[in-house]
């Protein structure tokens, strides 16, 4: 291994070829395995990346959402009426004197 390092030009290339050599059966083998000769497409990874970013993109907008909810979950909205008090109470009470001051019996 030293002589890959060390050593002349002449003496490095030659074990660069020893080493070729011995290695020369197991890169056979890899090159006969099928799963390696196909390899990734960059539209097989471009696909891969917007699925993950999909989801990553719908964790965020729950998270959002969620944060939102629970912001809001103690301050209800107000549906119609004044912003003073809860409207439906302010109703009732408007019903109940008008019904009130038109009571014959009053």
């Amino acid at each position: 291994m030293n002589n890959l390092t060390d050593g002349t030009t002449t003496q490095r290339m030659e074990a660069l070829f020893d080493l070729a050599e011995r290695l020369e059966p197991k890169l056979k083998k890899v090159a006969d395995n099928k799963e390696f000769i196909y390899s990734k497409s960059y539209y097989d990874i471009k696909n891969i990346v917007n699925g993950v970013l999909l989801v990553l993109g719908i964790i965020v907008g729950l998270v959002i959402w969620f944060i939102i909810h629970r912001q809001n979950k103690n301050h209800p909205h107000n549906s119609g009426g004044s912003e003073l008090g809860n409207s439906d109470y302010d109703a009732g009470f408007d019903e109940g004197y008008y019904m009130g001051s038109q009571d014959p019996f009053i």
